[in-house]
């Protein structure tokens, strides 16, 4: 986009950056979440953007479905190949499905990888849930990937590719990605899949908490972050190596890195009331 235009997008509020033509030039997806279906019924409509290779980038959105597909109420979107085709399609996680918009799966139908219609139908993904972070990757080494969700409802969405059928099923209760009832979990924010104990394989960590808790908001001091580690079957609860958890700290933002460089990953959980933690890795 070679003029500013940012602040005409209502909330934009996620962006996933991929190489999506092959061109060796970083190409985004913007989300664009518009007003609460709660206060003023206002969703707002994605952008794919095309880059330029000279930091400015193309509005190509008409590209991708319909303006109706298009819109929302995103928070986080993911790039990914779903069947192995080396061509990327982008997995849209929306809030407020359960009576709202559902998530989204855009993919190339011909050779045109700029041409793209949502086919979250056809491969099961079209979930409505009220989707606040998403991860993708390979859990379970079967050269599928997975896709994870974070909900305010209870509950992790974890689907799953079925090389079989061509299409995503759901596994979050089959491989125990569900929180534990006490203590309480009742909204997840920031979902990370990463092989957070160094195993060689991919773990879930979620954060969970509520956005506009009062200091004197009983409910903040039950909500407790979730750590799952793959076994290779399925998730073990190993929640309570989240040492810095701290009951009555509304956590969202959550990122993993070698911040040390020592060659284990650290995370970094950022709360709506309260300081950030740092979880350092060991090697």
């Amino acid at each position: 986009m070679t003029e500013p235009c940012w602040w005409s997008l209502e909330r934009p509020s996620g962006v996933a950056a991929a190489d999506h033509d092959g061109d060796g030039i970083v190409d985004l997806f913007v989300c664009v979440f518009g007003r609460n279906m709660d206060v003023q019924p206002r969703p707002g409509v994605d952008r794919l953007l095309r880059g330029l290779g000279d930091g400015s980038f193309e509005d190509v959105s008409d590209s991708v479905g319909t303006v109706e597909d298009r819109t929302g109420q995103c928070f986080q979107a993911s790039w990914l190949d779903v069947d192995g085709d080396d061509q990327l399609e982008v997995h849209v996680a929306n809030d407020y499905g359960d009576w709202g918009p559902r998530n989204r799966l855009y993919a190339a139908t011909g050779d045109d990888p700029w041409a793209m219609e949502d086919v979250a139908d056809a491969l099961g993904v079209a979930a409505r849930v009220d989707s606040m972070g998403a991860a993708v990757g390979d859990i379970d080494g079967d050269g599928g990937l997975e896709i994870a969700v974070s909900d305010t409802e209870h509950r992790i969405l974890l689907q799953s590719y079925d090389a079989i059928s061509e299409t995503y099923i759901d596994v979050s209760t089959a491989w125990g990605a569900i929180p534990p009832s006490e203590p309480a979990h009742d909204a997840s924010w920031a979902m990370i899949m990463e092989d957070l104990d160094d195993d060689g394989d991919l773990d879930l960590l979620s954060t969970w908490g509520y956005p506009h808790w009062l200091p004197d908001d009983p409910k903040r001091t039950v909500q407790h972050n979730s750590l799952l580690l793959w076994n290779g079957q399925s998730f073990t609860d190993a929640s309570e190596m989240l040492l810095c958890d701290r009951p009555g700290y509304s956590w969202h933002g959550a990122m993993a890195g070698d911040i040390d460089r020592d060659g284990a990953l650290d995370v970094v959980l950022t709360s709506n009331i309260g300081p950030l933690c740092i979880l350092r890795g060991t090697p």
